[in-house]
């Protein structure tokens, strides 16, 4: 099991590729040498500075390198003020959940150790570092395994314990010379084939999916002794800690341990986002079951145990509600760590055999015709998925957040309320469907800010293929098969020709 990290810092902690290249290229003028196109630059990206230089100029002799370093240090410095380099998503969060997690995290790089010091220190995280080696720490810098070597003999872990990870070949070849676990990042400086090339272990496109690599097992056991069970939904059931303010969704049994990943990765992204939403904070097992573990919020109620403890309310709750979801409908998506809702309704249409041919060709014919929007969806979007404490509201079960246009929402919010059955909306909602379906009625003229019946009536119709899209995903999601043969000839009468 992986209880040492060593990470490398530039193009895999942090984005500092401009500021080296214009820093590289602004002291080649000074020094009167041709100035490097900015690939040539970047594949220097790694190595020690005197290798970098020598590597993009082979006539210099090592003695002319020491006013090359003097002048380079002295533009870096200026240059680091104008271009100030940044975290890659999702660095400050994962490491640390890392941290929390008990890991030991490290960092190994070819920048000087003042430098590199300077800036975990202004990004905020070297407090999660227990060990940091710069260029001048080591006699033989990467691909040597030297800083591997050290790292590991000075904190007492072996290779079977250690992982490497890097956005370079040279990154790589060092954790592999040392013997240890090796994970490149594509985001970086270098492609997916070239960190495989090198003989990477593993390849992520994102920082967050580090921890839920192969390598990690990151999944902590939980001892439901320590929680009381406070929810079930349709895939899972909710624990609250009964000393902390955390609650754990453990999916039914069934559910692969894949989901959980999913779901908490894409959490991750959306609380990052700044969207409002309970913090996550690990992914969790009891031994039969996997989930994760979220931030609880002490007196939250959900929008429908209010509806339907103070019936009421139902009119405020549902013009709250419309006012939330076009908040959230007219957000911009990370469209780089989010998926596009189309093309995983897409996926499941091409890669599964669970409707009739042609409900499947009429479907991907009127994918065709949707278009695509970085807006924000919840993909789950119903009353009981969001919850307040009465001054601020959240969004709760984020693990189908994608972007898209919002008729996959409203489709999906079309159908719970008008045609699920009474046995499982009272299950799920504790409400009755008039009780819903009065929602629906309170909900869509406020969302689309018309009364105008015609109005209604022809954006009502405009979800019905998009309904008829979803549910068989989402049943196939929830019950792991086909709907019945009868449901989809219904369904299939909603779709175009």
């Amino acid at each position: 099991m992986i209880k040492l990290i060593i990470f490398d810092f530039d193009g895999t902690l942090a984005d500092t590729r401009e500021l080296i290249v214009k820093t590289n290229q602004e002291v080649q003028r000074r020094m009167g040498f041709p100035v490097c196109p900015a690939p040539k630059i970047i594949a220097t990206i790694g190595l020690p500075l005197k290798e970098g230089i020598m590597a993009m100029y082979p006539q210099l002799r090592p003695e002319d390198l020491d006013p090359w370093v003097a002048v380079y240090r002295e533009v870096f410095d200026q240059m680091k003020t104008q271009i100030v380099p940044e975290l890659f998503p999702g660095v400050a969060h994962t490491l640390a959940k890392m941290h929390e997690a008990g890991l030991i995290l490290t960092v190994a790089s070819s920048r000087g150790a003042k430098s590199l010091n300077d800036f975990l220190r202004d990004m905020g995280i070297a407090q999660y570092f227990s060990y940091v080696l710069g260029a001048g720490d080591v006699t033989h810098a990467k691909p040597n395994p030297e800083p591997v070597l050290k790292t590991m003999r000075e904190l007492g872990y072996q290779p079977s314990e250690t992982l490497v990870v890097g956005d370079m070949p040279v990154d790589i070849q060092m954790g592999l010379g040392a013997g240890a676990f090796t994970c490149g990042v594509t985001y970086g400086n270098s492609s997916r084939q070239e960190l495989q090339e090198a003989g990477a272990n593993y390849v992520i496109d994102n920082f967050n999916e580090l921890i839920f690599s192969p390598l990690m097992q990151y999944y902590q056991a939980i001892d439901l002794n320590d929680y009381v069970r406070v929810g079930e939904g349709g895939t899972a059931v909710s624990y609250k800690n009964k000393t902390h303010n955390t609650l754990a969704k453990l999916y039914n049994p069934g559910f692969e341990a894949d989901r959980a990943v999913e779901e908490f990765l894409t959490a991750c992204t959306v609380f990052e986002m700044g969207i409002s939403t309970p913090e996550p904070y690990r992914l969790v097992t009891d031994g039969e079951r996997f989930g994760a573990e979220y931030q609880f919020i002490p007196g939250k109620r959900s929008f429908t145990r209010i509806i339907s403890e103070e019936p009421e309310r139902l009119e405020e709750i549902s013009l709250m509600f419309a006012r939330e979801t076009r908040k959230l409908h007219e957000t911009k998506a990370d469209t780089a760590h989010l998926r596009s809702y189309k093309e995983t309704v897409k996926k499941f249409y091409l890669e599964k055999d669970l409707v009739p041919e042609e409900y499947k060709q009429r479907a991907l014919r009127f994918l065709e015709t949707v278009p695509e929007s970085d807006t924000c969806v919840h993909g789950d979007l119903q009353i009981g998925n969001i919850i307040t404490d009465g001054k601020t509201n959240w969004w709760i079960d984020v693990g189908e957040f994608a972007y898209g246009v919002p008729e996959w929402d409203l489709g999906l919010m079309y159908t719970i309320c008008h045609n699920a059955s009474k046995e499982r909306m009272e299950f799920l909602f504790h409400l009755t469907p008039e009780m819903l379906n009065a929602h629906w009625n309170v909900f869509l003229p406020a969302y689309l800010g018309t009364s105008d019946p015609v109005a209604l009536g022809t954006y009502t119709k405009r979800l019905l293929p998009f309904y008829a899209l979803k549910v068989p995903y989402v049943y196939d999601m929830a019950y792991h098969g086909s709907l019945p043969a009868e449901a989809l000839q219904k369904l299939i009468m909603l779709l175009p020709f």
